[in-house]
């Protein structure tokens, strides 16, 4: 049985390195890049003899640089030169960090991490503390994007990486970074590391220094942190996971279950589409049916899901709950096809928790549907065997009640959208102004 406040026993560190293995999953061009400018900006910053607290902050915001990327547009600047174009994703990471009590310390150096040093004109703002990390992060950064063009044989294209960077010294990368980046360059198994994906083993044990168990208040910040960048992606899923973890709640009360399960089954909707972050937005957002190639692609997110989860001893109690949201009684489900007798009965109210909200959401495709047709959709699903019989039953029974407590819970999540969204255009606007 969960404990909702015993058994999630999981570390802060855990938690930021699992959901960076999961940004890492966005694009197959970008596959391992958080982990690879992690590793390079805790070499640079290892050999300026910054302190190790600091060091960790460093690492932490190299796994979550690109918290930011929503789009193709994106990811193609990622690949890009070096260039004083404004980076939209640097914005969105930074608006998404800002007011979150837990990472908020970040956020600037996420903000900039694009930002030429100039001689130090562009940083006269900024703490000293601050825009050395910022550097850090984009000169890591740029020699993960360098590397990654040249995996074959990096011992042999080491050399022209290295005089790439020092022909930008002072005008694009701070000296000081520079340098200790030349010092860690001659070394040939720091750069095995990063085209072999090596590096994780040397972030692991950087994120061992002191670690912090999280609060359970910490863990559902970080949650909604989560959340807010995997939702608000899409105006269409802005409010689809804090959604299914209310209605979850909802149904798990009405199933006949504790409060404190009812608290957990909140826990697993907000986490159910942590995979979702592997779905390019262009799909989400699409105004038609979805080809087979897309939704092949949309079938793998509970995958991904499922082991993000399963990477944290102090989560795994959820993995199945969260992870099996797309499975079926009759076993016709994805991407597991789990027969119905290993399907518990919160996996199984988690199932109709999801269609629920899905279908009381506008999407692209269509505007969201009444009580009436959610009705006769879930009435459809237990003929046929997609979800239990006896929880069917008892959404469909009381569905008014949870649907009000549903839109009670969301007013909030509407409003923080709206405020990061203007947020992110006032900011964008100022940007685009001072270039």
């Amino acid at each position: 049985m969960i404990n909702i406040t015993n058994d999630i026993n999981v570390t802060y560190e855990e938690i930021i390195y699992a959901f960076s293995s999961t940004l890492n999953m966005v694009d197959k061009n970008i596959y391992h890049h958080h982990s690879q400018v992690a590793y390079i900006a805790y070499h640079i910053a290892k050999e300026m003899k910054i302190p190790p607290a600091e060091i960790k902050d460093i690492v932490m915001t190299g796994l979550i640089h690109d918290i930011g990327v929503n789009t193709q547009e994106d990811i193609n600047e990622l690949k890009e030169e070096a260039n004083k174009k404004v980076k939209k994703h640097t914005i969105r990471g930074y608006v998404l960090l800002e007011k979150n009590c837990l990472l908020c310390n970040l956020a600037d150096a996420i903000r900039y991490h694009h930002t030429f040093w100039d001689y130090g004109k562009n940083f006269v703002d900024i703490d000293e503390k601050t825009s050395l990390m910022t550097q850090i992060i984009f000169l890591a950064d740029r020699i993960a994007i360098y590397s990654s063009k040249r995996r074959k044989n990096i011992l042999l294209e080491r050399d022209v990486i290295v005089e790439k960077i020092k022909s930008k010294a002072g005008k694009v990368f701070k000296p000081e970074t520079v340098e200790a980046f030349l010092a860690t360059a001659k070394k040939p198994d720091f750069w095995l590391d990063i085209v072999t994906n090596n590096e994780k083993r040397t972030i692991r044990q950087i994120l061992r220094f002191e670690p912090k168990k999280a609060s359970f208040f910490e863990f559902i910040e970080l949650c909604k942190f989560f959340i807010y960048s995997i939702d608000f992606r899409s105006r269409y899923t802005a409010c689809h996971s804090f959604g299914v973890a209310l209605v979850a709640e909802k149904l798990t009360s009405l199933y006949g279950e504790s409060e404190k399960i009812g608290k957990a089954m909140k826990v697993a909707g907000y986490l159910h589409d942590i995979g979702k972050l592997t779905v390019p937005i262009k799909i989400l957002d699409k105004q038609g049916s979805l080809t087979k190639e897309e939704f092949s692609l949309v079938m793998q997110h509970p995958y991904y899901t499922y082991y993000f989860l399963d990477k944290m001893k102090g989560l795994k109690m959820f993995k199945e709950i969260s992870g099996y949201h797309h499975e079926t009684v009759n076993g016709t489900g994805y991407p597991f096809r789990i027969e119905p007798e290993k399907m518990s009965d919160l996996s199984r109210i988690m199932c109709i928790s999801d269609k629920i909200a899905a279908l009381t959401e506008d999407r692209p495709y269509r505007e969201a549907m009444n009580n009436e047709k959610v009705i006769e959709i879930l009435r459809d699903m237990i003929e046929n065997k997609q979800i239990d019989n006896a929880i069917g039953k008892i959404a469909i029974e009381n569905l008014e009640e949870i649907i009000h407590f549903k839109s009670l819970g969301v007013v909030e999540i509407i409003d923080d959208f709206a405020i990061i969204k203007e947020r992110y255009e006032e900011l964008l606007k100022q940007t685009n102004n001072k270039n």
